[in-house]
């Protein structure tokens, strides 16, 4: 099974083939146990119609509950592990989005024309302030990808995902971009008004 989706379609197929084997347990095998009854009761010996014991059948009927006991706790515990394996999926494609939410917000807030009026070397003293804190900030959200990819990678279930950690990757470097240009855009202003006051 590769998702929640197959371990209930499997548990579905278990479902109706429990449901055969009550079937059968209620009628067949009823039948052939009143039926070796019957001949045994009347000085008869049932094994002469047949090669098979009902001691032998009784006992490979039972295997077969018991194998459907087996496949029921089997399929429990895959799905439990399809359930984790989707919510590391979930929290991995939440984070990439979240990701390219806080880009889309971080660009907002370095362009923000009316957040960025005033004196020209105040705006740089702050963005040089809050510099390396971006940086960091950003490095930190991409190792934080990192590990989960990690662990998508350990669990062979990174295929799943529809996210890549190359697409993360694009929002890291886009990310640095943003915050370098802003930095370059304030530079550029502060030369080209100490160009104008010569």
């Amino acid at each position: 099974a590769s998702s929640v989706e197959d371990v209930d379609s499997l548990c579905e197929k278990l479902d109706e083939l429990k449901k055969n084997y009550k079937e059968k347990d209620e009628g067949d095998m009823k039948d052939v146990k009143d039926s070796n009854k019957s001949i045994t009761e009347r000085g008869g010996d049932p094994n002469t119609y047949t090669k098979i014991k009902l001691e032998d059948l009784q006992t490979r009927w039972e295997g077969v509950a018991e194998k459907i006991s087996e496949k029921e706790k089997d399929l429990e515990e895959e799905k439990k592990k399809q359930t984790e394996y989707q919510k590391l999926i979930d929290e991995f494609a939440k984070f990439a989005e979240d990701y390219v939410k806080y880009e889309e917000e971080l660009g907002h807030e370095l362009n923000d024309e009316d957040k960025h009026k005033g004196d020209i070397y105040e705006q740089k003293k702050q963005m040089d302030e809050q510099y390396d804190k971006l940086i960091q900030e950003n490095d930190d959200k991409f190792k934080e990808a990192q590990e989960k990819n990690g662990v998508l990678e350990k669990e062979q279930i990174v295929d799943r995902t529809e996210v890549s950690i190359h697409e993360i990757k694009g929002t890291h470097k886009r990310v640095k971009l943003l915050i370098d240009l802003r930095v370059e855009v304030l530079r550029t202003e502060i030369k080209a008004k100490e160009n104008s006051n010569l």
